[in-house]
């Protein structure tokens, strides 16, 4: 097994999830699938995530690819099903390609 530890910082324009009020998340969120929808320029990408941890931070785990239209400034938005289909937009927070691993917050 490797371990992820060198992963490199990436920046999306958009607001993160952790700056977005979400009171109404039910404990049952932890181990949630979210749709991830990621554009950027001429490209979209629909792909599914897993919300890892929900305390005081949404931290969302996705394939590296999914993300990979909006990683020169493009946007990376999140869907809760469980809240009313309700989306917002999240920020790529690390991405490993060999792994083909992204975490959004």
């Amino acid at each position: 097994m490797r371990a992820v530890a060198g992963l490199a910082l990436v920046t999306v324009a958009a607001a993160p999830l952790a700056g977005q009020r979400m009171s109404r998340m039910p404990v049952e969120a932890a181990n949630l699938v979210v749709q991830v929808l990621a554009s950027g320029g001429d490209d979209e990408e629909v792909g599914a995530g897993i919300v890892v941890a929900a305390s005081n931070r949404v931290v969302i785990a996705t394939a590296a690819h999914v993300v990979r239209a909006a990683q020169q400034g493009g946007t990376v938005r999140v869907v809760f099903q469980f809240a009313r289909n309700d989306t917002v937009e999240a920020k790529i927070e690390q991405l490993d390609r060999e792994l083909d691993l992204a975490v959004l917050s």
